[in-house]
């Protein structure tokens, strides 16, 4: 802070600090209500310094159970600079940064819903950032609503706010629990004079009636957010599975049926499975499959999206009985995200399990039974890529919102005509906005309400599909929501033939964790496992030091593109079917540092003379 601001600020709080008076109790909220806290500075403080006819705050903690705390020059991660005068020791304070106080005394008690007023005496708010959501994520905070800054010239850090506001604004595209509460927005559309009895003389400290604005302006945001949807209330679905050992037994040889895609459930809808509300945390919800899937059916393929997850964890897709240590999905706070499952069946039951409580959808695309198409391995190879280098040529520009790409299969990579399906990964890079990518079979019309992958902006993502080929002997890629760039490649296709391999549900196994064996990957490290068999796997990345690109295949084998794509501080999975390479081994790689976890559900095997 330049020396002529300071002094300014010391007079302004000198004011403030006039008017302060015993602060009146703290209302209490009704009883069940959402958890909201507000972390702030000398901006957000002047909803305590005001105290007389009752505290601000309690137009806020009247409806919401609300944890409070802002001080005088509170920076956000950084060491703060000195405050406020003590009133009662008379010496100067210097307060804990927002960072160290959410992870001190504000440990676990920061609820549903984070508020963030702070960083005006801060000279960049970059890193910071990643540290705040970060920290939240991991405490299970699922909204940061920060405040944007007042673009004030009169105050010393004031050349930096427009620099933090649009610092903001570009990590909205990492970070789907953050948004923003464009509080410079609304108080600069005010009149001059409405603004003049809003703020001091130095354009961002408050007055009562500012103070007053700003709780019914924090208060209007919580009300138009469906902060009641995460209550425990609202998450009843499902139940807890039983404790033991999962079944460890392997399935019996079988092959791919394809099957009409069918959504199985989807507790956004009570017709569908969520009467109860979402799948509650701790919960696994049965869905029964009989009369969906043919006789002798021994494991299934699905399609299972997490809707909106109130709180990081994990999503597992099993054999319905105790719950075996692997996962489908990872989840993050607000985030959409979609994998693909295969996974055996107790009789015709599957079973979805939460850690976090979260809307969930299953789609059921495949399964696995006597009699099916055997797999054909093939060198894995781009198909089509609209940015340019695949097989087929296709159109070099993204592929437009709702817009459809007629692919043909058969004849390409030595397809043959007998072929039924293929095994496939769709890669979506840099869509323009959220959305959705889906393959299904040719020729392009009225695409069926599933989806292969989910997609946030400006974020690459890779999804594995077994996808049946269409009378056309083709396949259709379909953009929603947004425009993007969009690969496909193949790595192999089901049908009659010599040399196939037969699908064998295995018992859900752990193949390989990091963070308990063999260490943490540095960028472009590897780790092998001797796997002789294709295997159906799901690979995660745990927290990677920034973008990473996850790549699965046979060692000494070229990658025509990752099969997963990972961002900092996150842990995002993608399901893969992995072959063995050099001396019957698989390499696992990561483009940046990190951890990876790698499950298996299945594996091809010869079938039996």
């Amino acid at each position: 802070m330049i020396k002529r601001s300071f002094y300014a600020l010391l007079a302004v709080l000198a004011v403030f600090q006039v008017t302060v008076a015993v602060p009146s109790p703290v209302a209490a909220a009704p009883a069940g209500a959402p958890k909201v806290s507000l972390i702030g500075d000398s901006t957000m403080a002047a909803m305590r310094w005001y105290s007389q006819g009752g505290d601000i705050t309690n137009i806020i903690a009247n409806t919401y159970e609300l944890v409070f705390d802002a001080e005088s020059c509170r920076r956000l991660v950084v060491t703060s600079c000195v405050g406020r005068t003590d009133p009662v020791t008379g010496t100067k304070l210097r307060p804990v940064s927002m960072l160290p106080l959410m992870q001190g005394s504000l440990r676990g008690k920061l609820g549903q819903v984070l508020v963030v007023m702070t960083g005006y005496d801060d000279t960049s708010v970059v890193s910071a950032i990643d540290s705040i959501m970060a920290e939240a994520v991991l405490q299970g905070v699922n909204r940061v609503l920060w405040l944007t800054y007042r673009s004030s010239t009169t105050y010393g850090y004031g050349p930096y706010y427009a620099s933090h506001n649009a610092k903001l604004r570009e990590a909205l595209i990492k970070y789907p629990s953050l948004e923003l509460l464009d509080w410079d927005g609304y108080t600069r559309s005010q009149s001059a004079a409405t603004q003049r009895s809003w703020f001091a003389t130095d354009d961002i400290h408050m007055t009562r009636l500012g103070a007053t604005t700003l709780s019914n302006y924090i208060k209007a945001a919580l009300d138009s957010r469906p902060l009641s949807r995460c209550l425990s209330a609202s998450a009843q679905t499902g139940t807890a599975p039983p404790v033991g050992q999962p079944n460890m037994a392997s399935a019996a040889p079988a092959g791919l049926i394809n099957l009409a895609p069918v959504r199985v459930l989807d507790t956004r809808s009570a017709v569908t499975g969520g009467a109860a509300g979402m799948v509650g945390a701790g919960r696994a919800v049965t869905i029964d499959l009989a009369g969906r899937v043919p006789d002798g059916t021994t494991s299934v393929i699905a399609t299972v999206t997490a809707v909106g997850p109130c709180a990081p964890g994990f999503l597992t897709v099993y054999e319905c009985g105790p719950l075996p240590l692997i996962s489908t999905l990872n989840l993050s706070p607000l985030r959409t995200s979609t994998n693909m499952a295969v996974t055996r069946l107790t009789g015709t039951t599957m079973c979805v399990y939460v850690s976090a409580a979260t809307d969930v959808v299953v789609d059921l695309i495949g399964a696995f039974a006597p009699g099916g198409a055997p797999f054909h391995p093939i060198t894995a190879a781009k198909l089509i890529d609209t940015r340019g280098g695949g097989v087929t040529p296709v159109p070099i520009a993204p592929l437009a919102a709702e817009g459809q790409i007629d692919v043909p299969v058969v004849g390409a990579l030595g397809i043959p005509a007998e072929a039924t399906a293929v095994s496939a990964t769709l890669t979506v890079h840099s869509p323009t906005g959220p959305g959705n990518a889906l393959v299904y079979p040719g020729p392009c019309g009225t695409p069926p309400f599933t989806s292969t992958l989910t997609s946030t902006r400006n974020r690459s993502s890779a999804s594995v599909a077994i996808v049946p080929i269409g009378p056309n002997g083709g396949l259709c890629v379909v953009a929603r929501n947004a425009a993007t760039n969009i690969s496909l490649q193949i790595n192999g296709w089901f049908g009659a033939g010599p040399n196939g391999l037969a699908m064998v549900a295995t018992a859900p196994t752990r193949l390989l964790d990091t963070r308990i064996s063999s260490g943490r990957l540095t960028a472009g490290a590897s780790r092998s496992l001797t796997l002789p068999e294709y295997r159906f796997e799901n690979v995660a990345a745990i927290r990677p030091d920034g973008l990473s690109e996850i790549v699965a295949i046979g060692c000494g084998l070229i990658a025509p593109g990752p099969q997963l794509y990972a961002y900092q501080y996150e842990v995002t999975a993608n399901a893969a079917l992995v072959g063995p390479g050099t001396s019957n081994t698989q390499c696992y790689s990561s483009s940046s540092g990190a951890h990876l976890v790698v499950d298996t559900t299945g594996m091809f095997v010869p079938i039996p003379p």
